[in-house]
């Protein structure tokens, strides 16, 4: 079996913002669990600076998801709709941490002792950094996108986000389709984002504009 192709992360020396990250290329999902194409084009980003993680979606298509909740609402269940999902494996353990983003900038997170095995001592939704994760989205007509910063200081696991630390980056998009995209080519018949052992390590490159 191929290695899995390597999920790029851009590398800043500067504190990056909103504005600064939406100039950065975009990166194309191009398929589905099936192999089949996306049913609209989507795109993410993911960036490190001095002091965040950034984490970036667009998908050029109507969004499907929960109009109570709004830009940086902490929010369980959002991948019942079109959401983007970042997963981050913490370095020499079988840890994880999942990261959701809905089209309208709400956000959700949980840790996981190891293969859907969820870390009962963490609780995103008390813990004083949710506060320092902020998010921004932009919906319209046909497209969304949307972003979260997430200070490193308030992730839950140990990562040093370098050539042998593994992340994968999903969407779920299509309404009531549920066509799910994945960076990583996972083995299995059915979908199924918590698959550490099949994600791709992280690949630095500089940002261009």
């Amino acid at each position: 079996m191929n290695a899995p192709t390597p999920l790029p992360i851009y590398s800043s020396q500067t504190i990056l913002n909103f504005q600064t990250l939406a100039t950065l290329p975009k990166h194309k999902l191009d398929h589905d669990w099936h192999g089949d194409p996306p049913l609209a084009p989507s795109y993410f980003v993911l960036a490190l600076d001095p002091s965040n993680l950034w984490f970036a979606a667009e998908c050029k298509q109507t969004p499907n998801f929960d109009r109570k909740f709004a830009q940086n609402d902490f929010a369980e269940g959002l991948w019942q709709r079109d959401v983007a999902e970042l997963f981050l494996v913490e370095d020499q353990t079988s840890r994880y941490q999942e990261f959701n983003l809905s089209p309208s900038g709400a956000w959700w997170s949980g840790v996981f002792k190891s293969y859907r095995q969820a870390d009962q001592t963490f609780d995103h939704k008390h813990s004083p950094t949710i506060t320092s994760i902020i998010t921004c989205a932009n919906i319209m007509d046909n497209s969304w996108s949307s972003a979260m910063r997430i200070p490193l200081t308030s992730l839950a696991i140990t990562i040093t986000f370098g050539p042998q630390s593994k992340a994968n980056v999903s969407m779920i998009i299509g309404g009531q389709l549920r066509q799910h995209l994945s960076w990583s080519k996972i083995a299995s018949k059915q979908p199924d984002f918590h698959r550490c052992q099949e994600f791709s390590c992280l690949q630095s490159i500089a940002p261009t504009a």
